[in-house]
């Protein structure tokens, strides 16, 4: 994307210019909801390096397990190879915890009947073949949390899969890229 010079007082400015010197943000890609597990493919291309995906009103039954995030290809999800580590603060007993492991990047939601969990993540490099970086943010009724971690199998992913091990996940989700300079 070429970047055209500056402007000047009273000039018009055409939609080709604004075109070619927006050269950062957030560009909307896809949204949707979603009630069951569920494969959301085809939001990952070589269009853009790095995403955002923020999910709101998370919902799972009660007793379920936490709600889980993983890349797919395909419709099929990349199940090993995972590295995350954070930590967690519980609101009303102001404990705080560690978390990690590696089945999947971290948990968007913990067992909640009130959708008011929400999570953002921003993920680095998931369409590119090579090692795929995460960052993430969640908080639920009673605890939020921070974690990173990695995918480290070199393969371009151009999905995500989001599901729960014992229930069906509710849940809304907003996918973003970020525009290359």
């Amino acid at each position: 994307m070429t970047v055209s010079t500056a402007t000047t007082s009273g000039q018009i400015l055409t939609s080709a210019y604004l075109n070619n010197n927006i050269n950062s943000g957030l560009t909307y890609i896809t949204s949707g909801t979603i009630t069951t597990t569920t494969n959301i493919p085809s939001i990952f291309s070589a269009t853009y390096d790095n995403y955002r995906i923020v999910f709101s009103n998370i919902s799972v039954a009660a007793g379920a397990t936490a709600t889980t995030l993983q890349l797919s290809v395909g419709g099929v999800a990349a199940t090993t190879n995972y590295n995350y580590g954070g930590t967690y603060t519980l609101f009303a007993a102001a404990g705080t915890g560690m978390l990690g492991g590696a089945g999947s990047f971290m948990y968007i939601a913990q067992t909640s009947t009130t959708p008011v969990a929400g999570c953002v993540m921003e993920i680095q490099r998931p369409f590119i073949a090579g090692v795929t970086t995460f960052q993430g943010q969640s908080a639920n009724y009673d605890s939020g949390a921070v974690c990173s971690g990695n995918h480290t199998t070199a393969t371009s992913y151009d999905g995500i899969k989001i599901s729960s091990q014992t229930s069906n996940p509710a849940l809304s989700y907003a996918v973003y890229g970020y525009r290359k300079p």
